[in-house]
Order: structure tokens, then sequence, then C-alpha cells
């Protein structure tokens, strides 16, 4: 009973860290750490590893391997072309590299830890509802809000003050739109897991309750993935359970509503209007476009210098272009160039669909179909393929697929 307590609070420590990225001493961060494990596990298990990779299409695989050598290649000579500016940003080498380590790596270790998906989801969901007691508590006590913005924040000051007065609230390094998307993985893993009936419907649609509220507090774009995501699996379960699952969402809309109404409630009544106006802002045509004109603050027109690229994520460019986009599309334009960003998006493609063929229901096929088009549609937002968290859930949900597949033939 102890041995499974402490193996249970390890691999929630490893999942915690991986998803939850905090900085410890320079160059030491919780996600490394998990990684590490991760490369150390993977050594041991040569043999489940094995097996899980013979079943995957190999020539996707490779191919995304090969285009993502391409990507490196071109940073790497843009990195000895281009004379650095102090004042840009750059993509480094280390982009690419952790993008293999953190999406490709740590989801075959997912898969070969846990091999049955329920014991993922469990570990997976507490994390999670760890977070949703950080977020709720942070949101009505001020102390402990800025304690976690003190301590586990990193990034610019630009939320400083609005952390401060309460209209902006973070869980355990969790925030931002960047945080929200992390948070829609939990509602996409849930999703998963009931389309292949390993967790009750009532248990779903609890979490979807306590999660969705949460990620409101974190970011918007998050909560959107999670509402599209959550009414898919309504409207695709079959018109037999149609009527039981919209009335379910129905009760879990009000239970989530009254979780989200009781937290507003301890704040005070202008934050909490503040709030609300922010979180809700995505219906607002005059909030959409502030959204819009954040993104295409400086777009650059085409030259000859984003053929193959400048390395430069943000900044002024050698032939004098100014970039300064949070659009992922943008960033690699600049950054990789045309032909850098093709290699680039298409190894993604082909990371998604090296599982693919095996999914011969119609609802896990077009769920997965919704994930992809999901990842490449906010992308235009920010550049969450090069965060990790959401690609990485894809493919690891891609390799349960595949997992339980060849499982349930042999």
């Amino acid at each position: 009973m102890i041995n499974k307590i402490i193996l249970f609070v390890f691999r929630l420590l490893v999942i915690f860290g991986f998803l939850f990225e905090i900085h410890i001493k320079e160059p030491i961060t919780s996600r490394r750490l998990s990684v590490l494990i991760a490369i150390i596990t993977l050594v041991f298990r040569r043999k489940q590893l094995n097996l899980l990779f013979s079943h995957i299409d190999k020539s996707k695989f490779m191919g995304a391997i090969l285009l993502f050598s391409g990507c490196l290649l071109l940073i790497c000579l843009n990195s000895y072309i281009v004379l650095r500016n102090p004042n840009n940003t750059y993509m480094d080498p280390w982009h690419i590299m952790n993008l293999l380590l953190y999406v490709l790596v740590f989801s075959f270790y997912s898969v070969v830890e846990f091999k049955k998906i329920r014991s993922f989801v469990v570990i997976y969901s507490v994390a999670f509802l760890i977070q949703a007691v950080a977020v709720f508590y942070a949101a009505i006590n001020d102390s402990f809000r800025l304690y976690l913005y003190a301590n586990f924040y990193s990034g610019d000051d630009r939320f400083e003050r609005s952390i401060e007065m309460g209209t902006r609230i973070m869980g355990i390094a969790l925030n931002s739109s960047q945080g929200s998307v992390i948070c829609s993985t939990s509602i996409i893993l849930l999703t998963y897991a009931i389309i292949v009936n390993s967790i009750p419907r009532v248990l779903y649609y609890t979490l979807c309750a306590i999660f969705v509220p949460m990620t409101m507090f974190i970011g918007r774009t998050g909560a959107l993935i999670e509402i599209i995501v959550i009414l898919f699996y309504v409207y695709t379960s079959g018109s037999k359970k149609l009527i039981l699952n919209s009335l379910i969402v129905i009760i879990a809309s009000i239970i989530g509503g009254l979780i989200l109404n009781q937290v507003l409630s301890n704040i005070d009544s202008s934050v909490a209007e503040q709030l609300m106006s922010w979180m809700t802002a995505s219906f607002d045509s005059e909030d959409r476009q502030n959204t819009l004109d954040h993104i295409h603050r400086e777009l650059p027109g085409f030259s000859l210098e984003f053929i193959l690229g400048t390395g430069i994520r943000g900044g002024i460019t050698p032939n004098g272009n100014v970039v300064d986009s949070d659009s992922g599309y943008i960033i690699n334009y600049s950054a990789l160039g045309i032909i850098g960003s093709l290699m680039y998006y298409i190894a993604h493609l082909k990371m998604y669909k090296m599982t693919l063929y095996v999914n011969k229901g119609k609802q896990k096929r077009r769920f997965f179909l919704l994930l992809f088009i999901i990842s490449y549609l906010i992308e235009y937002k920010e550049p969450y393929m090069m965060k990790y968290i959401f690609s990485y859930i894809i493919i690891t949900l891609g390799l349960y697929s595949v997992f339980d597949y060849y499982k349930t033939k042999n």
C-alpha cells in the first residue's frame, strides 16, 4: 500500500512538473527534470518502447524527424549568417530540440508508464484538481494570488498590475492564454477517455463542471476549446444518447456556473465585474477586434529574406522589416521563412497522423480530426505548437489509440 502511494505521488510530480513548468534554478526547471526522468524510464523499458514504436507509421514518423531536422538546419544557418541584435528575439536550435523532447519523447513515456489510459486520466485529473483549488483560492485571496505570482510566474511584467488588482488570475505556474490551452488538454483527455469507454459519464461531466470554470479564470482560448470539445462529444455520441447527454450538459453547465458565481461572489464587486467582462470578451465584437489588432501589430511584407527566414521571432530584420506579432504563423514566417514554415507545419501534421490509421471508429476519427483543426487554428493567435503541451496531448492520445488497438487485436 505504501509503495502504491509513493508511486502515485512520484507519477503525479512528474506529470505536474511537465505540464506546469516551474523554474527551480537556471537552467533547471520541473519540465526538464520530468523529461530527464522520462528518458531514463524509456531506457530501462526499451522492450515496451520498441513494441509501441513498432506499431506507429514509421514513414510519417521519419518524415516528421527529417522535416524538423531541416528546420533545425535553417535555424543554425541563420544564427551564423544574421548578426544578432540584442533588441530582437530569436529562434534558437533548442526550440526544435525541446519540441522533440517534450512532444515526442514525453508522449512515448506517458503511454509506456501508464499502460492503461484510466491510470493516466487519474493522475492528469488530480494534477488539474490541485490547480483548480489554487486558481479558485487565488481569485478570492489576494495574499495567496501574490504569493503565486512571486514564486511561480515567469515572463514579462505586463500582468503585475492586473494580478495585484485581481483582474487576472493564475495558478501554480499556470497563467495567460498558454495556461488556458494547457487547461484545455484536461478536457481533451477526458473526452477521449469517455469516447473509448474508459471513464463513467458522471465523472466526465463532474470534472468538466470544475475544469471549465477554472480555465475561464486563466484564459479564454482554452475555455473556448473546452466548450467545442464537450459539444463535439455530445453531438457525436449518437442519437440515442443525444437527449441524455444534452440534459447532463445543461446540469453540468449550471453546476459550473454556480462554482463560477460562488468564487466571484467572494471578490470585490467591481473586480468581479471586470473579471466577468474579460471572460466573456470573446463574444464581444469590439474585444475580438482588439485581439486581432494585437495579433496584427506589425506584419512583415514579402521579401527575399523570408524565403529561408531570418531566425528572428520579433524585432527588426536585416532588411529593415519590422516583426511584432503574437501569431505563430507570423513568427515562424519570419524565423524560418516560407520553406522552413512549410516544413515545420507539415512535420507536425505527420506527427499527428502517424497513429491515425488504427482509428476505425467514426467518432474517434472525427475527434482526432477536430484536434488537428484546433491545433492549426489556435496557431494563428500564438505559437502554441512551440509551447508543446497541446501537441503533446494529441500525440499521446494517438499512441494510446495504437496501444489499445493492438492490445484488443492480439
